[in-house]
């Protein structure tokens, strides 16, 4: 299959998943199973959409070669692309038949119908995604090499500008403002007994490490996780060009604007923040989302995001209360899913990740080093004494020592 072929099999792939959209969309008395099917029609939709921008993207340029053997490989005869057109075919003749929108309201085919139409499209969208996965370094090659060949056209401000609104759009999530709280209420030997154990210094040493660090509530976990970004921000980012950090507080307050894609896109705005140099792939991406004011899924930041990793020869990520981000849609189990599948792709990120004692978050951690975050007597003592200094009236010495004893106490087990 040429290039000229995959686009248009790819756009005629689009033009049926649509087709069925709005027929559904239309078909206001649809059973609730038939909404599923909607939903996954709509993925598959946007996918395919921005396989087709990205075609048009690396057209004429001096990489519209290797991306068009990457489309090739999903053009194969009964591949990706045939499997999905006679899905849609079948799909079409059931719900377009001679009831018309009753079709659709009595659905004759039962639940194993339906559940068949739903695996085959499930299935669709793996393959596709795993595909692009397998080619995702070759890609995120090209589109360096495009960026590149856009950065000899433009002047840097133009240059600047592009970077600045592909940043402002991929998240709106800001957690450098907590960190910088967080940091206001360190001591200068905070976390010490954390940083200099042996299971922080091997992670800190050993490409693709993860640490796991559990504790109960009012352990001070989010505390040691803006410690562990302080120490790599002032100890480790200097020593190396090609080592970065991005980091991420979960909070079940901020449910609706903590999603897995912003979530993911603020890690790739940081990462890129540190050297703009690495903004190639996703302002590539911006401009295959931006003629169809779209935005792109968790799947599509967490390749990007795979992308400028790989650039990097040390990339450390904190994920701080992972247990907070909402098991409601699979959520926290997406997240652990893309952090998790970007370690072993890129062989080069360290991640660090803080959390209540949650059966599955354990489950998922069950074979990483582990060191247990709790409410450590140095750190009491000298929190304890930091705020014996707010006192205008200070306390006489025997009273200071019977509430540093009393805290202390009362911590312990934390």
């Amino acid at each position: 299959m040429d290039g000229l072929s995959a686009a248009a099999s790819i756009w005629s792939l689009v033009q049926a998943t649509g087709a069925l959209i709005k027929y559904f969309n239309a078909a206001k008395s649809a059973p609730k199973d038939m909404s599923n099917i909607q939903r996954e029609l709509s993925i598959l939709n946007s996918l395919l959409i921005t396989l087709i921008n990205l075609k048009f993207h690396f057209e004429n340029s001096e990489t519209s070669r290797e991306w068009n053997s990457v489309i090739r490989t999903l053009g194969v005869e009964h591949g990706p692309f045939a499997e999905c057109a006679d899905t849609m075919a079948q799909l079409n003749e059931k719900v377009s038949s001679k009831k018309g929108f009753r079709a659709i309201a009595t659905w004759a085919f039962i639940k194993d119908d339906v559940h068949e139409m739903l695996d085959k499209i499930a299935r669709l969208k793996t393959t596709i995604n795993l595909i692009l996965s397998a080619d995702q370094l070759k890609l995120s090659n090209l589109m360096f090499t495009q960026v590149k060949e856009l950065g000899s056209k433009l002047n840097n401000d133009q240059g600047r500008e592009m970077v600045r609104e592909a940043l402002n759009w991929i998240s709106s999530l800001n957690f450098r403002t907590q960190q910088a709280r967080h940091k206001s209420l360190m001591d200068q030997h905070t976390g010490d007994w954390f940083l200099h154990s042996q299971e922080f210094g091997s992670w800190l040493e050993q490409p693709s490490q993860t640490l796991f660090c559990p504790g109960i509530p009012g352990a001070g976990k989010t505390m040691m996780a803006a410690t562990v970004v302080n120490y790599i921000e002032n100890n480790v980012l200097n020593a190396s060009a090609s080592t970065n950090l991005a980091y991420i507080f979960c909070d079940y307050k901020s449910e609706e604007e903590q999603s897995v894609d912003q979530l993911l896109g603020c890690l790739l705005q940081q990462l890129i923040q540190s050297n703009h140099e690495l903004a190639g792939p996703l302002i590539a991406l911006h401009e295959a989302h931006a003629e169809r004011k779209s935005f792109p899924s968790a799947d599509e930041i967490a390749g990007i995001l795979q992308a400028v990793i790989s650039k990097h020869t040390d990339v450390y990520i904190v994920v701080d209360a992972i247990d907070e981000c909402p098991q409601k849609n699979r959520k926290r189990r997406r997240l652990l899913s893309a952090l998790q599948n970007l370690q072993v792709k890129t062989d080069v990120l360290h991640l660090l990740v803080t959390s209540r004692l949650s059966p599955d978050v354990a489950e998922a951690f069950k074979d990483a080093p582990t060191i247990e975050v709790e409410a450590h007597t140095d750190d009491v003592r000298r929190y304890v004494r930091g705020r014996f200094e707010d006192f205008k009236a200070r306390l006489n010495d025997d009273w200071q020592a019977k509430v540093e004893a009393a805290v202390i106490n009362s911590t312990r087990g934390m």
